[in-house]
């Protein structure tokens, strides 16, 4: 159902949205962030932004397009460990070592099971932007050519 599916992708703009301001106070709010970490966070503003428009040319099927949000955005939402690691260290709480250990092991661990699970996506979406549809707009070809970047990012 059409209705459906445009609430889904409205849901989808609000939540990603909420991690547009987050990442915007953190490169405004320390100088002295390294500028390959300045470049991490303007691709995935780049990608949330341009991500709106893309998800409004691909969404034929409710569930892939909840896969492919998932995959798009289960960086920014595992990494909150690191941001809270990264508060109490500047905080000088440097309490017990396991919750540090925990944390760069969770990371470890997530990041080559979310780059798994983005590439599988990318290559299933595939034949949809590259495929029999030509009402898809250049933006969305170039997004998706861009996503490796933005994941190798």
């Amino acid at each position: 159902d059409n209705a459906d599916i445009e609430a889904m992708i409205l849901g989808f703009n609000f939540l990603a949205n909420g991690f547009v301001p987050a990442y915007v106070l953190e490169i405004v709010a320390d100088p002295t962030m390294r500028p390959t970490l300045v470049l991490h966070h303007l691709i995935t503003f780049t990608i949330v932004v341009w991500g709106q428009f893309f998800f409004d040319d691909v969404v034929t099927d409710p569930a892939f397009t909840v896969r492919c949000f998932f995959a798009m955005t289960l960086y920014m939402l595992t990494e909150q460990n690191v941001f809270v690691t990264m508060l109490c260290y500047r905080a000088r709480i440097y309490g017990p070592a396991a919750l540090y250990k925990a944390s760069a092991w969770y990371y470890a661990v997530s990041r080559p099971v979310i780059a798994g699970l983005f590439w599988a996506t990318w290559v299933d979406l595939m034949p949809t932007i590259l495929g029999r549809h030509v009402r898809w707009r250049l933006s969305s070809i170039a997004l998706y050519l861009f996503l490796p970047v933005g994941n190798a990012a």
